[in-house]
C-alpha cells in the first residue's frame, strides 16, 4: 500500500488543489500523513495490533468517519471530510454520519481511504515547541483551561456500558504486558514487578475506581492525550487525533486522560510544567477526588508509550531503531518511578491579606514540592454555583458570596479536598487568608490526621504594595479573587499572625521563595521531585 500512497502522491493531476513539491510525509506506527501544503491526508495503515484492527479498506474507510466525528469534538476547523483516494483521484465522501459506499468503486484499480485536514505548522505541535523550551505559562493555562472545559462537557458513559468498571479499567493496563515481554525479554524481572504492582493498585483502588463509575467520571474523552497530539493554531492550543479505533480507550476517567499528558511531561522533563497544568485543570473541574489516581494511570500511560515505542522501532531500521528502543527503556523507567515514588504527604496553609502575593507564592512552591494548590478563591464560586472570574453581581449577592456561613463552608470545603491529596500521598497547599488561628486549627489537625508534616507559611507586605498589586489585578479582570483595596485593609487589622505553638515560617511577600529552607522545615527530600 505504501507504494501506491508515496505514488499517489506525487501526482498533482489527483488533486483539484494546488500540491506542495515534495509532499512530506509523516509516520506512526499505525498511519502515514502527508503534507500537501493546504491539506493534510490521514491515511490508516493496513495493520492489526489487536488493540486496533485497520486491516481491511472497509475497516479503515469506518475509522475515518469516526475519527472525522470524534475529532471534531475539540478541533473542528482541522477536520474537514474523508475521502477516498483512487488511481483517478481523489474522491469526497462528505459524510461524517456513515460509511461510503462501496457499490460502483470497482471502475478504480487502486484506492484507498483518508481523513482530509486543514493542514497546518508541524512545527506549533506542542512536542516540537517544547523542545524550542517554547511553552510558556499563559499557553499551559489555557491548555488546561481548554481541557478542563472539555472533560466537564464530555458525554458520560451509557449505565449498560461496561467501560469504567475496575475490570475493565485494568484489562488494557494488563494487555500491554504481553507485548512488552516480546519486545524486552531482558527486562522481564521489571516488568513482571511492574505487572505485580499494577493488580495489587487494582484491588487497593477498586473501591474509589468503583466509585468514580457510578458517579459519573466515566466522560468520552480524548484518550490520546500527549504532546503530539495538541498543536498551537492562531495563538491557542487544540488537540487532534484523539482515539477512534477503540471505544475502551475513549471511554475512560478524565483523570487518565490527563495523566497522559502530565506523563509526557514528566517524560520530556517538564514536570514544573505538568504541576501548572494540573492545578489548573483542578481548579476548573474540581475533580480533587481524582487525584488517588493519578500515578496508577500514569504508570499505565508510560507503559503504553513503551510499548507503542517498541512497535515503532520494529518498523525501523539501524540506529534509528536503536534510539527508539532507548526511548522505550526511559518509559520503563518512569513507569517504575511513578509506581514505586516514596509519599511524602504535608499540609502548607499560607497565610496572608489579599494583595500579599499568596496565590502566586503558592503556584510557585507547588512545582518545587509537586504540591496540589486548592483556593478558597476557588472554591468559594464553586460552592456559589459561579465561574472562576465571575463577579457578584449587586451588593446583596456580594454579601452573600462572602457571609460568615459561606466562609465557613469554604473552609470545610478547603479540607475535604485536602483529604483527597493526601490520601494520594501528596503535599497539599491551602491558599487562603487563614487570617485567625481559629481558622487554621482545623488544616493543622487534618495533618495531625494524617501524620504529615505541615507548615504556615506567614506572607508580609506592606498595604500599599498589596494595594497596588489589587489595582493591577482589577484591572486585568482575570483571577478568582474579588478583594477590594478596603477588604484587604480590614484584613490586615484582623490578621493574626502565628503563635509559637503554630509550626511556622516568616516570608517576606516581595522576596523570591525559599524553597529549600521551606521543604528542610517539612521534611521533603531537598532534590525536587
Amino acid at each position: 500500500m505504501t507504494a501506491h500512497l508515496d505514488e499517489f502522491f506525487n501526482r498533482p493531476e489527483h488533486f483539484d488543489h494546488p500540491i506542495e513539491q515534495p509532499v512530506r510525509k509523516i509516520e506512526t506506527h499505525i498511519s502515514s500523513v502527508y503534507l500537501t501544503g493546504k491539506y493534510a491526508y490521514k491515511v490508516k495503515k493496513a495493520v492489526n495490533f489487536g488493540f486496533l484492527d485497520f486491516s481491511t479498506l472497509e475497516q479503515r474507510c469506518f475509522f475515518c468517519n469516526e475519527e472525522l466525528r470524534l475529532n471534531r469534538r475539540f478541533a473542528p476547523e482541522l477536520y474537514l471530510d474523508t475521502v477516498l483516494l483512487t488511481d483517478q483521484g481523489v474522491i469526497s465522501l462528505a459524510s461524517a454520519e456513515t460509511l461510503p459506499l462501496f457499490s460502483g468503486t470497482g471502475q478504480y484499480a487502486w484506492q484507498e481511504c483518508a481523513v482530509r485536514m486543514r493542514q497546518f505548522d508541524p512545527e506549533q505541535v506542542l512536542s516540537r515547541l517544547s523542545a524550542r523550551g517554547a511553552l510558556p505559562n499563559e499557553l499551559l493555562l489555557k491548555l488546561a483551561d481548554k481541557l478542563g472545559a472539555f472533560h466537564l462537557e464530555a458525554e458520560n458513559v451509557a449505565e449498560d456500558a461496561p467501560w469504567g468498571q475496575p475490570d475493565n479499567v485494568i484489562e488494557p493496563m494488563t494487555d500491554n504486558f504481553p507485548t512488552l515481554y516480546g519486545q524486552l525479554p531482558k527486562q522481564r524481572e521489571r516488568l513482571q514487578r511492574l505487572e505485580n504492582w499494577t493488580w495489587t493498585q487494582r484491588d487497593r483502588l477498586a473501591d474509589l475506581l468503583q466509585w468514580r463509575r457510578n458517579h459519573g467520571d466515566i466522560r468520552a474523552c480524548h484518550g490520546d492525550l500527549h504532546l503530539d497530539n495538541i498543536t498551537l493554531i492562531d495563538g491557542e492550543p487544540v488537540p487532534f487525533d484523539g482515539i477512534e479505533f477503540n471505544d475502551q480507550f475513549r471511554w475512560i476517567d478524565p483523570i487518565s486522560d490527563m495523566s497522559f499528558l502530565l506523563m509526557d511531561l514528566d517524560a520530556r522533563d517538564l514536570r514544573p510544567q505538568a504541576n501548572r497544568i494540573l492545578n489548573r485543570w483542578l481548579q476548573v473541574t474540581g475533580d480533587y477526588a481524582g487525584v488517588p489516581l493519578l500515578n496508577f494511570y500514569k504508570t499505565y500511560r508510560a507503559l503504553v508509550r513503551a510499548k507503542i515505542g517498541g512497535l515503532r522501532a520494529l518498523q525501523l531500521n539501524d540506529e534509528a531503531a536503536e534510539q527508539q528502543w532507548a526511548r522505550v527503556l526511559d518509559y520503563i523507567a518512569l513507569a517504575e518511578h511513578y509506581a514505586y515514588v516514596r509519599a511524602h504527604p504535608a499540609v502548607i496553609i499560607m497565610q496572608g491579606i489579599s494583595g500579599s502575593g499568596k496565590s502566586t507564592l503558592a503556584h510557585q512552591l507547588a512545582q518545587g514540592l509537586d504540591a496540589v494548590v486548592i483556593s478558597s478563591d476557588v472554591e468559594r464560586k464553586r460552592l456559589a454555583g459561579m465561574a472562576l472570574t465571575e463577579r457578584p453581581q449587586n451588593e446583596t449577592a456580594q454579601q452573600r458570596l462572602y457571609s460568615a456561613e459561606m466562609s465557613r463552608r469554604t473552609y470545610a470545603q478547603l479540607l475535604k479536598q485536602a483529604r483527597h491529596v493526601l490520601e494520594a500521598g501528596r503535599p497539599v497547599i491551602l491558599d487562603a487568608t487563614y487570617l485567625r488561628k481559629s481558622h487554621r486549627a482545623p488544616a493543622l489537625a487534618l495533618a495531625g490526621e494524617y501524620n504529615c508534616p505541615a507548615l504556615v507559611l506567614s506572607i508580609e507586605v506592606g498595604t500599599d504594595t498589596c494595594a497596588q498589586r489589587i489595582r493591577q489585578r482589577m484591572r486585568a479582570d482575570n483571577d478568582p479573587s474579588d478583594a477590594s483595596e478596603t477588604v484587604m485593609h480590614h484584613q490586615a487589622e484582623a490578621l493574626e499572625r502565628p503563635t509559637d505553638d503554630e509550626p511556622h515560617l516568616i516570608l517576606d511577600g516581595s522576596a523570591p521563595l525559599p524553597l529549600q529552607t521551606i521543604k528542610e522545615r517539612l521534611g521533603l527530600p531537598i532534590q525536587s521531585a
